[in-house]
Order: C-alpha cells, then sequence, then structure tokens
C-alpha cells in the first residue's frame, strides 16, 4: 500500500473489511485496492473476500458518503488529489524543482551517485544526473 501511494496517480486504500470497501470506493474513489488475505482468512475466509469486493464494486466511485456529507466528502476527495498530483513527481521533475544547494549536496555524495549511475535502470534520470554533475 505504501509502494502503491507513493507513486503518481495512484490512490491504493486498506480495504480489511466489506465496511471498509464500502466506504473506500464511495468517499476516497481510489483506484488501487491492499487486501490483507492473510488476516481473517480462516475458516470461510474467502467469504469475508467475496463480500469485500461486492461492496468495493457496489455503487459509483467517489460518490460521497453519507448522503447528507457527499458534497463536503467529494471536495475532500477531489483536493486530495489534486495535493497528490503536485507531490508526486517523476525523479527528473524532482531534480529541477529541488532548491540548487540542497541538489548540489546531494551531486557531492559521490558513492550515491556512482550507486545510481552504475546500477540504475532509468537512463533519462541518469543523463540529467550526468549532465548536473558536470556542471558544478
Amino acid at each position: 500500500m505504501l509502494a502503491c501511494n507513493s507513486l503518481p496517480g495512484l490512490l491504493c486504500g486498506y480495504i480489511e473489511t466489506p465496511q471498509d470497501a464500502f466506504l473506500f470506493g464511495r468517499i476516497n474513489g481510489g483506484n488501487v485496492a491492499s487486501l490483507p488475505l492473510g488476516l481473517n482468512f480462516g475458516w470461510q475466509g474467502e467469504l469475508n473476500l467475496q463480500y469485500t469486493l461486492d461492496k468495493l464494486f457496489d455503487g459509483e466511485f467517489g460518490m460521497g458518503y453519507p448522503e447528507n456529507e457527499a458534497e463536503r466528502k467529494r471536495l475532500e476527495a477531489s483536493a486530495l488529489k489534486d495535493l497528490n498530483r503536485l507531490t508526486k513527481r517523476n525523479w527528473e521533475e524532482l531534480v529541477e524543482q529541488l532548491p540548487t544547494d540542497t541538489f548540489t549536496k546531494l551531486l557531492q555524495r559521490k558513492i550515491v551517485m556512482n550507486a545510481i549511475i552504475t546500477n540504475g535502470t532509468n537512463e533519462e534520470f541518469i543523463r540529467l544526473l550526468k549532465s548536473k554533475i558536470g556542471k558544478k
């Protein structure tokens, strides 16, 4: 769940019970669910899973709940998604927005920079780092 919520465009909820599933779908309108399949999955555990999935997909996502608070809940969920869009950046965008003095300190960490350049798989980010290292 934490890994999903650190990525751009994803809003993951921890859904342990059918009630959690119902509320997550109605209030948060997220797009990823984390189900603790090792919890409450003993005798008749498949029923808990089935009821949870039934409630997750029972109705429209993001409509707000309870009904008398629906508008406020929709606004709050929208604000959360807007905040997520602002704060969840890819590495290239993040580097460009860091304060210069902070980024300069990061570039000076030669062991870290060498590890990223040697072992990293994001070629665009590696090119960006190399260009920044060359300018300092």
